[in-house]
């Protein structure tokens, strides 16, 4: 069984890449005060960054990050530039929990925290339906 990540997770990275171009405005504020030039060299450089991450590198992420499920197994793929694979075998996971941050409370988002023999695996952005339904298949437990 596979479950997607929630497409408000790519919401919340452009949020927080927005806040941090406002701390970069904030910067070359008082950079101005030595030289216009550096200034405006730094906010250029900052902003196509910026644009190239939200547009281009977020969304190709979270398209790219694949949880499955399969009886003997946890297997998550993600990565856009360096794929990854976690394979996470049943008989090794000790406990699993769900949490929410305040600004995962804010998009409605949960994150699912597996702990493993000797490893931790975190799977953000799901849902409310998709997290209770990854505990319940992780924990055995039927659908009620």
């Amino acid at each position: 069984m596979n479950i997607a990540v929630s497409r408000q997770l790519i919401s919340l990275y452009r949020f927080w890449l927005c806040a941090v171009l406002s701390f970069d405005a904030f910067i070359c504020g008082i950079l101005s005060v030595y030289s216009f030039y550096i200034c405006l060299a730094i906010m250029a450089v900052s902003t196509l960054s910026a644009a190239f991450i939200a547009f281009f590198y977020i969304p190709r992420y979270f398209r790219s990050y694949l949880v499955e499920i399969t009886e003997t197994a946890l297997i998550v793929k993600r990565g856009v530039f360096i794929s990854r694979k976690y394979i996470l075998p049943c008989p090794r996971m000790i406990y699993f929990d769900r949490t929410q941050n305040v600004v995962d409370r804010i998009f409605g988002l949960y994150s699912v925290r597996v702990h493993a023999a000797r490893a931790k695996l975190t799977i953000p952005g799901l849902s409310r339906n998709e997290a209770l339904k990854l505990t319940m298949l992780l924990s055995g437990e039927s659908e009620k």
